[in-house]
């Protein structure tokens, strides 16, 4: 009497499983195009990784032979930021900052502000923030108007913050503008009170985006007559146009 018996080869195996032939064999087709697919990806991984080391070798080694000019050593103190070294940074910062590279002097500020690979400066920050402010980038002329007139980093001097506002806000800094135009509300910063004054500027902030400036201007409209409305609009059109006039001249 006889019997079907299942061998030991792959029908074998498909039996333990509980699966067919067929479909055992897709199964380790699956698996084998998974781990093909997973190599790939390592490997594509393992490529990436690579190009960004070298290159990042590269721009590293690049900086150090421009590291006689002052903007090859700003740039070494960008890479030597990005890894990590802030000291070397700051040494290299220090060297283009002295020699008026503008970027490298706000770089160094901020690790001297923050003690960064320095020792904790807030005198020495505030120079270098003065001195890209002085070579007439708004940003930073709007900071320094803000620590004279928060007395951060320096002696408060509502004056002097007025002065950096406005060369700011002739740029078209927005920030600067709001600034301007709230010392013009509340008279402050040896400026006369004036509501005309300070509502243009609020115009031109919101114009250039500034978030809190339409608030700033409806509340202002409710204090003034439609004549001094009507003046403000007509001084905010006259300031863009000297605005204007300035990027041009800048460019």
């Amino acid at each position: 009497m006889g019997c079907d018996r299942q061998g030991a080869g792959e029908d074998s195996v498909c039996g333990l499983m509980g699966v067919d032939q067929d479909t055992h064999k897709c199964m380790m087709a699956g698996m084998s195009s998974t781990k093909r697919s997973l190599t790939a990806l390592l490997v594509v991984i393992a490529v990436v990784f690579a190009v960004v080391f070298i290159d990042s070798m590269l721009e590293n080694i690049k900086a150090r032979n421009d590291a006689t000019n002052p903007e090859g050593q700003h740039k070494l103190g960008v890479n030597y930021q990005r890894e990590g070294d802030y000291e070397s940074a700051a040494k290299f910062y220090r060297l283009a900052a002295d020699q008026g590279v503008e970027l490298a002097q706000i770089r160094l500020a901020v690790l001297l502000e923050n003690g960064s690979g320095v020792p904790i400066d807030k005198k020495e920050a505030h120079l270098w923030y003065l001195k890209a402010a002085e070579q007439g980038n708004a940003e930073m002329q709007n900071l320094v108007g803000f620590h004279y007139s928060t007395g951060t980093l320096v002696k408060q001097d509502k004056q002097e913050a007025v002065k950096w506002y406005q060369l700011a806000a002739n740029q078209g800094h927005a920030t600067a503008q709001y600034n301007l135009a709230e010392n013009y509300r509340s008279g402050s910063g040896g400026l006369q009170k004036n509501k005309v004054r300070a509502l243009a500027w609020f115009i031109l902030a919101e114009l250039d985006g500034y978030e809190f400036a339409p608030n700033s201007i409806r509340n202002s409209k409710e204090e003034m007559s439609a004549e001094e409305i009507m003046e403000a609009e007509s001084l905010a059109r006259e300031l863009t146009k000297m605005i204007d006039a300035n990027k041009k001249t800048e460019k």
